[in-house]
């Protein structure tokens, strides 16, 4: 569950309750229906702690200590007046009904209508997504992705990935320019919204949020700054003792596809980009931001001190080149600010003051469109080039195709 600590935690939450207020959805404690949402019945307010959720005569009082989503819904998990008893307060509909997370799609819908028109379009659910496209103002046409409030960042690249790639599909279809809308919420809205800031403005995505659905929202780079604290960057050291760990014998059954090609391109890093130092690379470096865990692949440097950022993947996966850009992004926070060297890594070299060079490596057969659609679209900003391996790259390892955005 997501602990509440600051004023930010608690705007969330409150965000959140303010959208399904719109669903005449209500508390409940069990079966007991406490109150409606909204000022007129049910709120939650900051406190030096924490918040305090309280109803609006003020009959009950709860300490609101952490809350999640379910399908939906949300919960609250609460402390009665003196602290004494923790109990769960749920946000939702009729206990007897079935709540699949619809009021997303209602809130998108509403966006939708109050942009366009009620008759602009329609969307459906994909996976864990809202997707389709909308007849916008003069006639025109516009490919739609929705992602939810609790999406992961995996599942952001995923969506917005396929929203890229459903965008190009509607332009060739209607040999137009197509923009692509993207809608969401707090507090996946803050994952897109990062991933949209390194896109070139030629790219045509705007950000909605449907709880202010007659306003864009700015892309906006949030670093790798988190509650509490920056980005967790371990030593140098333990870096590398989770690369030995990896390739020694003990580990031999839990090997991988991915594992596996690593390996072949940590030891052929002069076929994957000569200017790399072999002698200085860091593999699987945790990269960890607002709670999410992630590992950079490969951290390398050039010869000249230039970073480098290498992201691989053995099979096809749409989600590959916005992984590999938000991995950049951190990198290049923390350098921006010299971090990197201060914390020990790739002692004895003074780096280079340019961003890192992103490297997408992955065997032709599993490189997904996004992977070109994206590069197309990145910002001048980004020096990215994807890597195109050899389909039997265990045995006669070579490079086929390099896709370069500079």
């Amino acid at each position: 569950m997501r602990i509440l600590r600051t004023p930010e935690d608690v705007a969330e939450l409150r965000t959140a309750l303010a959208v399904r207020a719109a669903s005449g959805w209500a508390v409940w404690d069990g079966p007991e229906r406490v109150s409606g949402l909204g000022p007129e019945g049910f709120d939650v307010v900051p406190a030096h702690d924490g918040a305090l959720a309280r109803t609006a005569d003020g009959s009950r009082l709860w300490r609101v200590v952490a809350w999640d989503e379910r399908r939906g819904a949300i919960r609250l998990k609460v402390r009665g007046a003196f602290g004494l008893v923790t109990r769960t307060l749920r946000i939702g509909g009729e206990p007897s009904a079935v709540h699949a997370g619809d009021w997303f799609e209602e809130a998108a819908g509403r966006t939708l209508a109050l942009r366009f028109g009620g008759e602009c379009g329609s969307l459906r659910v994909v996976g864990q997504r809202l997707s389709g496209s909308v007849r916008t103002h003069g006639g025109r046409q516009a490919s739609v992705i929705g992602i939810g409030p609790d999406a992961s960042e995996r599942l952001v690249d995923d969506a917005l990935s396929a929203g890229l790639v459903a965008r190009r599909r509607l332009e060739r279809s209607s040999r137009s320019a197509v923009e692509l809308l993207v809608l969401s919420t707090a507090p996946a809205i803050r994952t897109v919204a990062e991933r949209l800031v390194w896109l070139a403005p030629y790219a045509r995505v705007r950000l909605v949020d449907v709880t202010e659905p007659l306003v864009d929202v700015r892309p906006h780079d949030q670093g790798s700054l988190v509650p509490g604290g920056r980005a967790f960057w371990p030593n140098p050291a333990k870096a590398e003792l989770k690369a030995e760990r990896t390739r020694s014998p003990s580990k031999r059954k839990r090997r991988t596809p991915e594992r596996d090609l690593a390996a072949v391109v940590r030891a052929r890093l002069d076929v994957v980009d000569p200017s790399i130092d072999p002698s200085l690379v860091y593999e699987q470096v945790p990269a960890r931001r607002r709670g999410a865990d992630g590992y950079i692949d490969m951290l390398c440097v050039t010869r000249r001190g230039r970073l480098v950022v290498i992201e691989l993947k053995a099979t096809e996966d749409r989600a590959l080149p916005l992984q590999g850009l938000s991995y950049w992004s951190r990198v290049r926070w923390h350098h921006a600010r010299g971090e990197i060297s201060r914390r020990g890594y790739f002692p004895g070299i003074e780096l280079d003051a340019r961003p890192p060079l992103l490297l997408l490596v992955a065997p032709r057969l599993a490189m997904h469109a996004s992977v070109r659609i994206v590069l197309e679209l990145l910002s001048s900003d980004v020096d990215c080039e994807a890597i195109a391996l050899t389909t039997r790259w265990r045995k006669s390892f070579a490079v086929l195709e390099r896709i370069v955005h500079r």
